[in-house]
């Protein structure tokens, strides 16, 4: 079953060798070891399994629900194979949950796709590693703002004119310090990545115009690669 996780793999291996050639440091290497092996290795090992776990259980779900999902093909299927190297990579190098889920949407829609483009795939993976989960939440908010808001249970703003970052503002109601200067920061972000249609969240538009999607045609299907 994809749910059981390996116990013991090349990482384990190398945190012993590690642990070994700390602890030969004279003077500070058993305290340097003992660090190592009560910070570093555990929240390691707990990332990996957790993470497997995830994608083990949404595999699993998709063998049951569709008639056509073969499990042991994907042994076979390169392509899948690379995406979920470089996802595993990417999610022991994360604890944000949203990326983490992300991450998990990206393999299971390499799983299901009969053909896929592998480097595509291999970029988005890249973009993902590069971006914060505010890059993520933006660019999913302004794919379809009115969506977003009516989705997520929230009154659509009334706006008569202003910059494309209040739509940002209002939609999220926790936000961290510095936010408004981090938001057109991270416009810019994703505008260079080609994911955005609009340098600056900071252009003036309409009421009706700051409802209107600013994802590019890459940028969308960016989206649907991380969602499911």
């Amino acid at each position: 079953m994809l749910g059981e996780i390996p116990k013991e793999t090349t990482g384990d291996y190398v945190h012993a060798i590690m642990k070994g050639e700390i602890s030969s440091i004279p003077l500070v290497g058993g305290p340097a070891a003992e660090l190592f092996g009560l910070i570093i290795a555990p929240p390691i090992s707990k990332r990996r399994d957790e993470w497997f776990s995830l994608l083990g259980q949404e595999l699993n779900r998709l063998s049951n629900e569709i008639d056509k999902f073969n499990l042991d093909k994907l042994v076979h299927n390169e392509a899948f194979i690379t995406t979920i190297l470089h996802a595993t990579q990417i999610a022991l190098r994360n604890h944000q949950m949203e990326k983490l889920i992300a991450l998990r949407n990206a393999v299971i829609n390499s799983a299901v796709q009969e053909t896929a483009d592998e480097g595509l795939n291999t970029y988005f993976l890249s973009v993902v590693d590069n971006l914060t989960e505010w890059h993520l939440r933006i660019l999913i908010l302004l794919d379809n703002p009115r969506e977003w808001f009516i989705k997520n249970g929230r009154e659509v703003p009334h706006v008569h004119r202003g910059p494309i970052a209040v739509i940002v503002l209002k939609a999220f109601e926790e936000k961290p310090p510095g936010f408004g200067g981090l938001v057109e920061q991270i416009g810019k972000d994703l505008f260079s990545r080609g994911l955005l249609g609009v340098e600056s969240l900071n252009t003036i538009m309409t009421g009706e115009g700051l409802l209107q999607s600013r994802t590019t045609a890459l940028g969308k299907r960016f989206i649907r690669f991380l969602t499911v």
